[in-house]
């Protein structure tokens, strides 16, 4: 495994067990890349339900970050990611970068 998968995934495992603890947390949602590649959307680091004290259940995605840094067509297929998944659970999306120091 290169240095750099490496730290994404570790990256990835310390925001996803903070996500854990969060209160509002109804379950995380584990989707495939494929699926999401095949209509030209981008995968999700990781992707949550949560209970919104507005709008009720809402389905978050978050993208892990190492560096303050999206691009144009990263930020594109997230949320064409965005858009699947709302249709698919009848629920808003919400999209939120987490920086390391999250």
């Amino acid at each position: 495994m290169g240095e750099n998968v490496k730290k994404g995934y570790l990256l990835e495992m310390k925001s996803s067990m903070k996500l854990a603890k969060k209160e509002n947390l109804s379950s995380f949602i584990l989707v495939s890349p494929r699926f999401l590649r095949s209509y030209g959307a981008g995968q999700v680091d990781l992707c949550t339900i949560e209970k919104n004290r507005f709008f009720g259940f809402e389905i978050n995605i978050y993208e892990v970050k190492s560096f303050a840094f999206l691009s144009f067509s990263q930020r594109s297929k997230l949320e064409k990611s965005a858009l699947l998944l709302s249709e698919i659970f009848k629920l808003p999306v919400r999209i939120s970068v987490l920086f390391q120091d999250f």
